[in-house]
């Protein structure tokens, strides 16, 4: 059995200060991808490339971007995802709380 397929970050009993689910959409702006996340976290978000599953889950760190709790916050993940690749983020807010995954986006 692949027990690395049954891995999830998964929040139970109002673990991690019940912090909110951040939701995400992606974007291209020339040769770079945009995420736009959705939260009113202060904090850092890190992005993943998805590992394919459903619930979406990241596989392939992408990069980390401190985030200032404005909802709509526009962040570049770089080059090197391809249209139909999808992402995900988590937030850890200055309580060193995490989030569970936020929705995939998938790239235009």
């Amino acid at each position: 059995m692949d027990h690395i397929a049954t891995l999830r970050i998964a929040l139970q009993s109002n673990g991690n200060n019940n912090v909110a689910t951040p939701s995400v959409n992606a974007t291209t702006t020339g040769t770079n991808q945009t995420i736009q996340v959705n939260s009113a976290l202060v904090g850092t978000v890190d992005a993943y490339k998805t590992d394919g599953t459903s619930p979406a889950q990241g596989r392939i760190y992408l990069v980390s971007k401190p985030t200032s709790g404005a909802p709509g916050v526009s962040s570049d993940v770089g080059p090197g995802l391809n249209s139909g690749d999808q992402v995900v983020v988590t937030i850890n807010d200055t309580n060193n709380s995490t989030t569970q995954f936020s929705n995939a986006a998938t790239v235009p």
